[in-house]
């Protein structure tokens, strides 16, 4: 019977204190890391956004450039969703699928900047920046 209780002590275990200590370590890191986590993922969603205005910007620049060369100017002034012009539409089909919407600004028939917004209104983009 002796030998029973000896086999049994021999046995580690974690006690409560190191399972609390452990407990709050993890809870002192996930307290650090959510706050940049969640600067990370707030960053990436505005590169995003930056870089669908540049994708949208690169199209809208090189349609107003096949429509000057076939004689036909973009009028200056800013295009949107809302917009059913030949050049808006144009833009929309080349660019693809985005799932928020844009607004192109032209001048003198050479676009000078898409602002892109996201589908959560929240994230917006610009290209070029200032």
């Amino acid at each position: 019977m002796n030998n029973n209780l000896k086999k049994k002590s021999k046995k580690r275990a974690f006690t409560l204190i190191e399972l609390i200590v452990v407990i709050a370590i993890l809870g002192v890191l996930a307290a650090i890391l959510v706050p940049s986590m969640t600067n990370l993922i707030g960053n990436a969603r505005t590169q995003t956004a930056v870089a669908n205005a540049r994708t949208i910007y690169s199209v809208a620049s090189a349609e107003a450039a096949f429509d000057l060369a076939n004689g036909n100017a973009v009028t200056d002034g800013t295009y949107d969703s809302s917009d059913e012009s030949g050049f808006f539409s144009a833009v929309s089909s080349s660019a693809g699928q985005f799932d928020g919407s844009f607004e192109i600004t032209v001048e003198n028939n050479v676009v000078t900047s898409v602002e892109y917004t996201m589908a959560d209104e929240e994230t917006i983009g610009t290209y070029p920046t200032e």
